[in-house]
């Protein structure tokens, strides 16, 4: 697995600075990122998407246009990061 991953969006957005969002870049994750969520950050759905943002360089309001479907296959992904599938 590489160091950043694409996922293609099933549903594009376009951001706040008129930018039409089509794919994310997903970095993955390091301790330091799991360290820096805050300590009261919220349910497991609202660290799930602070980690996501972090991740792929958006911030919150930007991951909350994400179609619920895009979003479920980002946070998929991130999960993968912290336990691949062996093959």
């Amino acid at each position: 697995m590489s160091e950043h991953e694409i996922l293609k969006l099933n549903h594009p957005v376009i951001l706040a600075n008129g930018k039409k969002l089509d794919h994310l870049e997903v970095r993955r994750p390091t301790v330091g990122d799991i360290l820096d969520l805050p300590p009261d950050g919220g349910d497991v759905i609202l660290r799930s998407a602070r980690l996501a943002a972090r991740l792929c360089g958006l911030n919150i309001e930007d991951l909350r246009l994400l179609d619920l479907q895009d979003f479920d296959a980002l946070d998929d992904m991130v999960a993968r990061f912290r336990n691949p599938v062996q093959g």
